[in-house]
C-alpha cells in the first residue's frame, strides 16, 4: 500500500507532483520556507495554516495512545501495587500473629520460671529452716553426749575410787579373818 501525503500540505504545486513513482523522497515532497506569522485583528481568530493543525492533530492522537499507555501501565503498576499490599498486609497480619504467639509463651514461660524460682526459694528456706533446727538438735545431742561423758566419767572415778575402797575393805577384812583365825588357834 502505498502512501503519499497531501502536496499541499507542503506548499508544492500539483502540477510538479503528479503521480511519478520513480522520483525520489526529496523531489516528492518539497519543504517550503519559514511562513510569515499570520495577522490577527483584536477579536476575530487566529488563522493557521493547515500543516501545523494536521501536525497538531496527529501529535495529539499519538500523545492520546501514548497517555493510554500510560494510563494501563499505572492501572497495570496499581494492580501489582494493591497485590503487594495485600501480600504484604497478609504477612504482617501473620507476623503480628506469631508475635502475638511468641509474647504468651514468653509470658508464660516467665510465671513458670517465676513460679519456680519461687519454689525452689521456699524449699531452699524452708531447708535452711530445717538444717538450723537439725544443728540445734545436733547442739543438744552434742551437750547431752558431753554431760553424759563427764557424768560417766565421774561415775567411773566414783566406782574406781570406790572399787579402791572395797578393795581396801577386802583387804582389811582378810587381815582381821586372817587374824581372827590366828587368834583361834592359839
Amino acid at each position: 500500500m502505498n502512501r503519499e501525503l497531501d502536496p499541499q500540505l507542503f506548499g508544492s504545486s500539483t502540477a510538479s507532483h503528479g503521480t511519478n513513482m520513480g522520483h525520489s523522497a526529496s523531489s516528492r515532497y518539497e519543504v517550503r520556507g519559514a511562513q510569515p506569522e499570520p495577522r490577527t485583528e483584536p477579536g476575530k481568530p487566529v488563522p493557521f495554516p493547515a500543516l501545523d493543525i494536521k501536525v497538531l492533530e496527529a501529535q495529539v492522537t499519538q500523545m492520546k495512545a501514548v497517555m493510554q499507555q500510560f494510563d494501563r501501565r499505572l492501572d497495570q503498576l496499581g494492580a501489582k501495587v494493591g497485590e503487594l499490599a495485600r501480600d504484604n498486609q497478609g504477612r504482617l497480619d501473620k507476623y503480628g500473629q506469631q508475635l502475638v504467639r511468641l509474647e504468651d509463651g514468653l509470658s508464660r514461660l516467665t510465671r513458670d520460671s517465676a513460679d519456680r524460682f519461687a519454689s525452689v526459694v521456699a524449699r531452699v528456706n524452708e531447708r535452711k529452716v530445717q538444717d538450723s533446727k537439725i544443728q540445734e538438735m545436733m547442739d543438744r545431742h552434742n551437750l547431752l553426749v558431753r554431760n553424759f561423758e563427764n557424768r560417766l566419767e565421774s561415775l567411773q572415778r566414783l566406782a574406781g575410787d570406790q572399787e579402791q575402797a572395797l578393795l581396801s575393805a577386802f583387804a582389811a577384812l582378810e587381815d582381821a579373818r586372817a587374824e581372827l583365825a590366828r587368834l583361834k588357834r592359839m
